[in-house]
């Protein structure tokens, strides 16, 4: 479905994540990979790249927060209003089979990890998931997550309203310092850029030892 004139697709679903975030499932089949994204256009308004969090051969979701005109329009359409897509477009994480994932997603990050972790249930691998945001009432995909097997959840909280207090990556740090065979590690990321700045500046100084394998996303 790569092309550049948008295919106007149906809204099917509507999930409320909390007071500014919904999860928007829209009617199609585009083959995406985790990691890829799509440009969303409403006539009239703007056009603007949203990550992709679930997809199969009926449908895929995109998880929006709500800001700016385009994001305020969107959250005020309903099921059967029909949105313009093109995409999908970018880089997909690397999926790959008997490894032991560590996704570290900080806030909406939850969304396109989510959704790697999903395509990673059959391909016998261990994940484990950390999962950062300001408070409890900012956590995504926190049921959806427990939901999957194969799966260790890690949670932090700025004000220390869920898991532990303060930022994921130290949780992170912590996980890989006590992990004894780092050569089977693959690291993906998705979140505020100054989470990933702090994050892969730790993880690089491992691969440079242990040629971990990292995505960034």
């Amino acid at each position: 479905m790569q092309n550049a004139t948008p295919f106007f697709l149906p809204i099917i679903k509507i999930d409320d994540e909390n007071e500014n975030v919904k999860t928007f499932f829209i009617q199609g089949n585009i083959q995406a990979e985790p990691g890829q994204f799509v440009m969303l256009w409403i006539p009239g308004i703007d056009q603007k790249p949203f990550s992709i969090s679930d997809c199969d051969e009926n449908q895929f979701a995109l998880t929006v927060f709500k800001r700016g005109p385009l994001t305020e329009k969107l959250f005020n359409l309903n099921i059967g209003d029909k949105i313009g897509i093109t995409g999908p477009f970018g880089t997909s994480f690397s999926l790959k089979p008997d490894t032991n994932y560590f996704m570290v997603a900080g806030g909406y990050g939850a969304a396109p990890l989510y959704f790697l972790s999903k395509k990673s249930q059959s391909l016998n691998s261990h994940i484990d998931f950390f999962l950062g945001a300001r408070s409890n009432n900012h956590l995504l995909f926190l049921n959806k997550i427990k939901s999957l097997s194969n799966i260790t959840l890690h949670i932090a909280t700025e004000d220390g309203s869920a898991g532990e207090q303060g930022f994921i990556t130290q949780q992170l740090e912590n996980k890989l310092a006590a992990t004894e065979n780092k050569t089977n590690i693959l690291v993906c990321t998705c979140g505020p850029e100054l989470m990933e700045k702090k994050f892969s500046t730790f993880v690089t100084n491992i691969m440079l030892m242990l040629k971990l394998a990292l995505n960034v996303i």
